[in-house]
C-alpha cells in the first residue's frame, strides 16, 4: 500500500477530507522522525515503537578493498503485540 492510499483509505474511513488526512499524517512523520533523530522513543501502544540505535565504527572489505564506515545511528521499528498477532493470524 502506497501514502496516497493510505491517506485515501483513512480519509474513507473517517469521511474526513483527504487533504486533512495527509496534513495530520505528514505532521505524525514529523514528529516521529524529530523524535527518534533526539534519541527518543516513540511508543504507540499496541502498534510497536520506533527508536534509534548506535552503529561502531567498523571496517568493510570490498572487492580487496577496504573502507571504513563511521559510527552512525539508524532508525529502527519494533512491532507490538497486537501488531505481531494481526500479521501471524493473516499467514498464508
Amino acid at each position: 500500500m502506497k501514502y496516497t492510499e493510505i491517506i485515501k483509505a483513512i480519509a474513507k474511513n473517517t469521511n474526513k477530507p483527504e487533504k486533512e488526512i495527509s496534513r495530520v499524517l505528514k505532521e505524525f512523520k514529523n514528529i516521529v522522525i524529530k523524535e527518534v533523530a533526539e534519541g527518543n522513543e516513540v511508543n504507540i501502544l499496541g502498534f510497536g515503537k520506533f527508536y534509534r540505535i548506535k552503529m561502531n565504527p567498523r571496517e568493510l572489505k570490498l572487492e580487496g578493498k577496504t573502507y571504513k564506515v563511521p559510527a552512525r545511528f539508524v532508525p529502527k521499528f519494533k512491532a507490538g503485540e497486537k501488531f505481531k498477532k494481526e500479521v501471524n493470524k493473516g499467514k498464508k
